[in-house]
């Protein structure tokens, strides 16, 4: 079975690693253009002998036509970003497939796991989907699940899912190979579709959230993506862990009222939490040593009084 691989970042590189690894004829990998681990599928494609492409349009017709000489049978997409439009979608002779990071059909969209975590959700899901031309609307191919806690924060569900995901992946191709696979429509009645997310998107103001809510918020912001964040005079902090208190703690929210071990509590709309890690942004320089009891972090109620007090 010829196969063209649509690949980006770890997940891709995962995936690519334990197709070649199980003897999968792949005849092609496409790549994206700024994606930091483009030498390691260099290496991989070179030592391979398998032809590579960075279209900047994967739809084009030049770019379709190529598609179309190689006579591929899958397309598999892994953590590839860009838009397959249906008459690319046409080309494989068999299906084209992609790994989507969330469970189906109740996190469709973009950024499914840091949404998952955001949402506060104690079952996390990852699928493996047939390529229609919806949002993630395809058939389900294959899918595993993993229940998680309140420490479990972004980096380890990827860690988790790019191991998973490359298991399930050789057993969904053995299946296309032997013509076992069973696909399972999935029930639009229960989906949920959630939009991209924005660097912007992580600024907490301590006075419009509640502790459990920012809690999940910095962990499934945390590492490698660019963390949620806060102020402090002026100066942005961006807020890599935290934790929650086993007893509650109240106060004024904004305002810190202990430091110990590196940590610092700080009291959001309903009770405090600990940050257990935050660094300005501008140096990298740790929070905790710029900090003092008593201190706050940016709240909606002290950009009002600032506000009001440069208007008069």
């Amino acid at each position: 079975m010829k196969i063209i691989f649509f690949g980006k970042g770890k997940r891709g590189l995962k995936c690519l690693k334990s197709l070649l690894e199980a003897g999968e004829s792949i005849i092609s990998v496409v790549l994206q253009q700024g994606d930091p681990l483009v030498e390691q599928f260099k290496c991989i494609a070179e030592e391979h002998r398998i032809e590579i492409f960075f279209p900047k349009n994967p739809n084009s017709s030049k770019i379709l036509t190529k598609f179309k000489s190689l006579r591929p049978d899958l397309f598999i997409l892994a953590g590839y970003g860009l838009i397959l439009k249906q008459q690319c979608l046409d080309i494989p002779k068999v299906i084209s497939i992609n790994l989507h990071g969330g469970k189906l059909p109740e996190y469709r969209g973009s950024s499914p796991m840091n949404w998952a975590l955001i949402n506060g959700a104690k079952n996390i899901g990852i699928s493996i989907i047939e390529v229609d031309s919806g949002i993630d609307t395809g058939s389900i191919l294959a899918s595993s699940s993993l229940t998680i806690d309140e420490k479990t924060n972004i980096s380890d569900l990827h860690s988790w899912a790019n191991e998973e995901f490359s298991n399930l992946l050789i057993d969904v191709v053995a299946k296309i190979k032997k013509g076992t696979l069973s696909p399972v429509r999935q029930d639009d009645a229960k989906s949920s579709y959630y939009p991209r997310r924005f660097a912007e998107d992580g600024f907490i103001l301590w006075d419009q959230i509640d502790a459990i809510d920012a809690h999940n918020k910095i962990r499934a912001l945390t590492l490698p993506y660019p963390c949620a964040f806060s102020f402090f005079k002026n100066r942005k902090i961006n807020l890599i862990s935290s934790r929650l208190t086993s007893n509650p703690v109240f106060g004024e929210a904004g305002r810190i009222y202990r430091k110990a071990n590196g940590a610092f509590l700080i009291s959001a709309r309903d009770r405090a939490l600990w940050i257990t890690q935050a660094i300005f942004e501008d140096d990298s320089s740790p929070t905790y040593n710029e900090l003092s009891l008593y201190d706050s972090l940016v709240t909606q109620k002290k950009e009002v009084l600032r506000n009001l007090q440069v208007s008069t």
